[in-house]
Parts: C-alpha cells; structure tokens; sequence
C-alpha cells in the first residue's frame, strides 16, 4: 500500500507535548499533512468579539489558536486546561451566568501586574479566557486592563452564521484526470481537495492520512472518517495535509454545503446547531437501547434523563429558531451537551484494561507536578508514560551523563528532581509511571545536543553526509540521531536507563525512536558513520557506502539486514538487562508507522506491550492499525490503541469514540498527549468509558484477571438476573467458580502451576456453554468473550513471566 507524504511524522507528534501549539505548528512545518483541528485560525472580521460594561468594544482576532503578537484570542475549554500562553500578555477569564452571551469577569491578570500569575490562565468549564498578546498598536492588552474589572458583566458575541469557501480539485478521481494523486489510495494526493460520488464506487479508498466529511441532502452527516462509505443519495468531501485542515476546521454535522461546479462552500447558522441537537438526540437514544439489549451494566436511569432533558430543551431551541437565532444556539449547545452525556452513560466500562497517556514534563515546582497528577488521576489514567530523555538530555541529574562528560540534566529541571517527585506523588494517586525514551533521536539543537556535542563521533549519519566530519541532521526535520550500531553509544543508552530502572524504581520502559529513520531516497538511508562502515566491513568485506541498491539489490539488502538486526539486538538487550534488575518492569514499544509497524514482529520476544501510533480522525482506521500490529506479534503480548484526540484538540464526543475505536480487541489505551488534555475531554471518558475504576492489564494481569470475574459475577447479579438474562442458580454457579479463580490467584502460585487457573476458566466457560436454557444467547457471547480476554491475559502472564 502507498501513502501520501505521512501526517504524522516524528516532528508532529513530538512537537506540541507541553501543550504550547506555537511551538508545535513551528515544528511541524515540515510536514503539511500535519492536521491542526479545533485550532481555528481567524483574522480581524472573524466576527468574534466582546463588549465590556462600560460599553467598549473589542474585536477578537481568534477562537482556540495560538496567540500572536498584538492578537486577542479567546480560549474555551475545548482548548485544555489553561492557555498555555506567556507571561507577557494580558488575560481576562469568564464564568457563564446563565444567559446567552452574558458572562462575568473572574479574573484579569497582565504581564503589568505579579508576573507570576500573568498568562497560562485555568480556563473555566463554565466559561472561557480573552488573551491578549503584546505588541501591537493599540497595545490590546492595555484595553483589556482598562475596560475589564473582576465582577463586571460583560457581553460575547459570536458569529451565528459562519462560512468558508474552497475550490474542489477533482470530482470522482482518476489517475487520468488526477495524476498527482494516481500513485495513492483513492487517487487524492498530498494537499488535495477532492469530492467523491456514487460513480466512484461504495467508498472513497482513501487512508486514514486525511479527513473526510459525508454529505447527504445538502447537509454533513459525518465528519472525520477515511475510506468513508459514499451515500447514494449524497457525496463525500475528502481531504488531505493544507486542505485536511481546512476542511476539519469548518465541518461539523449540521453544517450546510453547496457544491456549484468546483466551487464548494461549507456554512454553519443557527438551524446547524438545532440538527446537530437532533442528531445527537438520536444517536443517544440508540446507544441506550443498544446498551440495554446487551445487557450493559451502565446507569442507564440517568441515562434517559438525560435524553429527556436533552429533548426539552431542543423543543425549545426549535421554538425560537427564527424569532431569536442567539437564544436558540445557546440552548442547541446546552441540547447537544446533554444528549452527549447520556450516550456516555449507556457506555461500557471495562474494569481490566490500561488506561495510559504520554507527556512530556515543564512543571517548575513540585506543587505544579501534583496538581498535574491530581488531574490524570481525575481523568481516570492508571499509566503515565512520561518522557525522561528527549533532546538528548535527562529530567533527572544522571550520573551517567556526568561520567561522560555530557550535561547531567535538562536545564529547564536544573536544582531539583522532577521525576523522584513524579515517582512519590504518582504513586500515592495510584499512577504507575513509565520512563519513555526518546531512543536515538537526541534532538535538533544545532550543535547536536548535548551528547553529540562531547561525542561527535557518536553520531549517526545519512549516505549523503559521509565526509561531513561533524554530526549532521536528517533531511527535512532537523534531527539528530546517535548511531545505534555503535557499542559505545549502546552502553550509553543502556546506562541511562538502567540508572532510571534502579534509581527511581520505573515501573516500566517505553521504547521509541529505537530503528533509524525510514528515507525513501536511498541516498538519504542511514546509518553511514565510520564505525558502522569500518563494522561492516570487517564482517562482509565490503564498504556499505560503495553499494547501490539499484545495481546491487541483493549486496544492499544484507547490508540493509545487518542494520535491522543492530536495532533488534540492542532491543533484545534492554529487554533482559531491564527484566535482570525487576522482573515485573513492563517493556513496551511504540512504533510508527511505516518501517517500525513493519518490523515490530521482531521485536515480540523482547517486549512485553506494543502501543501502535494509530493516529487517525477516523475510529475505522485505528481499529484496522491495531489488528495489523497484532497480526504481526506472537502469541503472550499486550496490544494498547495509540491515540491522538488531545493532541489535535478533539472534541469530548470525539475522543470517546477513538477511545472505543479498538475496545473489542485491546488490551488499553494510550493517549497523546496530556499537555493538551481538556476537561470536557476528560469528563466524557468519566463518565463513559473510564466510569469505573480498572486495573491495568499490562503492569497487573492477574489482578485484572481478577477484577473481569468479579465484574461478570457483579454483572450477573445486578442485571442478568433481575433481567431474566441469567437464572439465580446459575449465577450462584458463576459465582463460586470465580472465587475459586481469583483465591487461586491471590496464592502466588509457581508458574509451572498456572495450569490449575486455566482449568478452572475452562469450567467457567463449559458452565456458560453447556446452560444454553439459562442464560440469553446475547450473555453467553458476552460472557465468552470476557472468559477469551482472561484467557489472553493469562497467557501474557505466563509468557512474560508479570504477575
């Protein structure tokens, strides 16, 4: 399969990890795919604005984007938790009052006053920040000091109408009519906007490296998908990279479109927001009767209340439509909000699973890393993959470093730990934490960092810098890379972590960046350094750097081979030099797509969890990513879903829906990344997904084990039986062979033992197979399926030896 130029590369998904999107659209430059949803980038007429109570006016240049000089930004909490912004600008925070556009003054806060509260404001769930950026004539942060007081009432406006305009490329592609895009799925090359339609055929064949929106009628039904169904009554908008971003900033179920020719407008107005209500009414409806069929432990009580209050007030909405369109956009929101909450309700919840996040730290004290984790704890995480070595440096003062004269520590962290505060205060909230390393990859400070620039000769090179005589950058994203072949750099690495391991008691490793980077022109192929050709040499009496894979395929193939197997063998290493110092540390990868997914089979023995990077706005696409890793390991791994809804500034509805993408053949999730996780984010997940407590497959399997029993039996007793689903006497069963289970499990048993656990799932499995009159056919396949996910669990237990 082909792809267009990859959206997510390493420089986006790196960039934006302490939650300031300034510096991750700077990174990320390189990369047009790279999607920027919910940042919506406005200019002076964006039709926002607010107007203070003595009557002053301010225009606001933009709604959740990053906040240029001289510019005044209004955050929601879509955006995160705060602004992220600096300290030299002005800030005014909002709090809702109950009527539509009416808002109080909380807070206001200026680079003029205490510069310690100044910028990165908490924004409101009930409410939102203005931003004023510095410079600009007017100075705007001086209109906000002047015209904004705490306890003043205030009015914001928002556009109610909102348009955007586009020129089609190509309707229903070809690689006749479209060649740049004949060598792709779906025909749609990079950049491209395109329109598919019925004669195209049942879908559009595109990957999941765009955006897609489905219109029928006139109007979006769907928005965010990849190799979308295409209705027969309708067409589907498909874009990739400049275009994908457009397209997701302006779409949205509801939103009206007009295809004249090739000229497509997308427009959104009061009636938008009313369908939008509706649809999310009827989607809530159908979740809870779904949920009910199947039996879902869920409140589904509250549930329905919800729909009903989510009803009421749609009627009202749709009462005042023409006579008041600001009213009743207030209260389609208020109609949507609800209805979303009751679909979360009539979710499941697994009580085994991984619920993890990465995250890069900035925090500047150990009050600001506590109340971080009060917040992952809130959200419900149970992992925390938090990177200890990026840019070359470590967040920890490393002896190691020192010992090779390499600076000891990030200097952002200079005169205090923050990972030892990470360890205690993660461990009192419940929070296992994985170091997560950035492998090779030491960064794209000119000089090379802080290793290359007291090892230079430690450096990793393309075949076209051979001759450099200084460490050189890889094409097109500016990273430095440390040359893994080399033994001395291997023991580098290898040192660092273990002086985390030992020190710091990790509960686990997260491997990233461990394969040299993918190039499709061959002369941009690593790794071409003096140790590794002087290596290869010696063992294959050839230059590596004298081949060309054009003339000599199969003597470029073992050259190619040879640096796979390096990358493998010092996989492999890590593994049992981790496994020697603690048996139970969870080794897990996160490979990316292209040569790392392609490969990760080889690393199976040697990790204990694989977290594929299955980034996509469309839930198909991750579940696919998932499967096809899975596909590749053997028999005793753990699989997560890698997401990525809270980097891109999803919406609540939207990051559930990633989060259930895979559920039927996960083992957790892991999200990126939690610099920009939002409230609304997090409390749909609470609500839905992550409503009850879970124990972490990967880090405790036996005890997840445990708890899936113990929900079956939970579940039998709270709706099978008082449903009729399950008869009292064979609940009672179920009941007794779970404790048998689980007391089995508590004894700390020899490995050679756990064939007694086995056999005991097997009774548990022939008792729900052979009572066909007594259980619904609806649980014995829920059931079964539970019975399968304990048995996979015990077998990662048994195979990786973690109990």
């Amino acid at each position: 399969m082909m792809y267009e130029k990859t959206l997510f590369g390493p420089a986006f998904r790196k960039a934006a990890l302490a939650g300031t999107l300034a510096v991750a659209m700077a990174a990320v430059a390189p990369f047009p795919g790279a999607p920027q949803a919910a940042v919506y980038a406005q200019s002076a007429d964006s039709g926002y604005s607010v107007t203070a109570s003595d009557g002053f006016t301010a225009v606001i240049s933009g709604l959740n984007m990053t906040r240029g000089a001289g510019m005044l930004v209004a955050y929601t909490p879509l955006w995160g938790y705060s602004t992220s912004t600096n300290a030299f600008g002005a800030e005014v925070v909002l709090v809702e009052t109950g009527t539509p556009g009416q808002y109080e003054v909380k807070d206001v806060n200026s680079a003029f006053g205490d510069v310690s509260r100044s910028g990165n404001s908490e924004i409101p769930v009930n409410g939102l920040v203005l931003s004023a950026g510095p410079g600009g004539t007017p100075d705007v942060r001086k209109d906000l000091l002047t015209h904004f007081k705490v306890g003043d009432r205030v009015t914001y406006s928002e556009p109610i109408t909102k348009s955007a305009s586009n020129t089609v490329m190509v309707i229903d592609p070809t690689p006749q009519n479209n060649p740049a895009g004949a060598l792709f799925d779906g025909y749609r090359g990079p950049d491209q906007l395109l329109v598919y339609t019925p004669a195209f055929g049942p879908s559009t064949r595109t990957n999941q490296y765009g955006y897609e929106v489905t219109v029928v009628d006139g109007i979006i039904q769907s928005a965010g998908g990849a190799d979308s169904a295409i209705p027969a009554n309708g067409y589907v908008i498909s874009a990739h990279g400049t275009n994908a971003a457009w397209l997701s900033s302006i779409s949205e179920v509801g939103a009206k479109v007009q295809l004249n020719g090739l000229a497509l407008t997308i427009s959104k107005d009061a009636s938008s927001y009313v369908y939008q209500a509706g649809q999310a009414v009827s989607e809530a409806k159908a979740a809870i009767q779904k949920g009910y069929d199947q039996f879902v432990n869920a409140p589904f009580e509250q549930a329905s209340a919800q729909v009903q209050k989510a009803e009421t007030l749609l009627k009202q909405a749709r009462l005042v439509l023409e006579s008041d369109p600001v009213a009743s956009v207030y209260v389609s929101k208020q109609a949507t909000a609800a209805a979303r909450d009751a679909f979360y309700l009539s979710l499941p919840s697994r009580t085994a699973e991984s619920r993890g996040v990465w995250y890069r730290p900035l925090e500047k004290s150990p009050e600001q890393i506590a109340k971080t984790l009060d917040r992952m704890q809130a959200a419900g995480f149970n992992e925390l993959y938090l990177e200890t070595w990026w840019q070359g440096y470590t967040i920890f003062p490393s002896k190691t470093a020192a010992e090779h004269g390499i600076a000891e520590q990030n200097p952002l962290f200079k005169g205090w730990d923050p990972l030892k505060v990470f360890m205690e205060e993660a461990a009192k909230r419940g929070i296992a934490v994985h170091a997560w390393l950035d492998g090779f990859m030491v960064g794209i400070d000119p000089s090379g960092g802080p290793v290359l620039k007291a090892h230079p000769d430690w450096s990793a090179v393309s075949r076209s810098q051979v001759g450099s005589g200084k460490p050189m950058p890889q094409k097109g994203n500016g990273y430095f890379w440390m040359d893994i072949t080399n033994p001395a750099v291997q023991n580098y690495l290898l040192g660092i972590t273990k002086e985390m391991v030992t020190s710091y008691h990790m509960a686990g490793v997260d491997l990233d960046y461990m394969r040299f980077p993918h190039a499709s022109d061959w002369k941009e192929s690593y790794n071409f350094s003096d140790y590794s050709r002087t290596a290869y040499a010696k063992e294959s009496g050839i230059d590596p750097y004298t081949l060309d894979p054009q003339t000599q395929p199969e003597q470029w193939k073992q050259w190619s081979d040879w640096i796979v197997d390096a990358e493998d063998e010092f996989v492999k290493t890590v593994y049992r030099e981790m496994k020697a110092l603690n048996s139970q540390l969870v080794v897990s990868a996160t490979p990316e797509p292209g040569a790392e997914a392609e490969k990760i089979g080889n690393w199976s023995q040697y990790v204990d969890v694989v977290i594929p990077q299955a980034y996509s706005y469309s839930v198909d696409s991750v579940r696919e990513s998932v499967q096809q890793h899975m596909s590749e390991l053997k028999p005793g791994n753990l699989t997560y879903s890698g997401i990525f809804p809270m980097y891109v500034h999803m919406g609540p509805y939207e990051t559930v829906a990633q989060v259930q993408a895979a559920r039927d053949i996960d083992h957790g999730t892991t999200i990126f990344a939690f610099g920009q996780a939002s409230p609304l984010a997090v409390d749909a997940l609470r609500k839905g997904p992550w409503r009850d407590k879970a124990v972490s497959t990967g880090m405790h399997p036996q005890q997840a084990i445990a708890a899936l029993l113990e929900s079956m039996v939970k579940d039998a007793n709270e709706v099978y039986v008082p449903r009729k689903a399950m008869d009292e006497k064979t609940a009672k069963l179920l009941e007794q062979k779970v404790q048998v289970v689980t007391k089995q499990l508590n004894e700390d048993l020899p490995w050679k033992a756990y064939g007694s656990v086995e056999a005991m799932l097997g009774q548990i499995e022939a008792l729900i197979n052979l009572d066909t009159t007594g259980i619904n056919p609806v649980v014995v396949q829920k059931l079964g399926d539970q019975i399968s996910y304990a048995r996979m669990l015990l077998t990662y237990s048994v195979t990786k030896q973690i109990k």
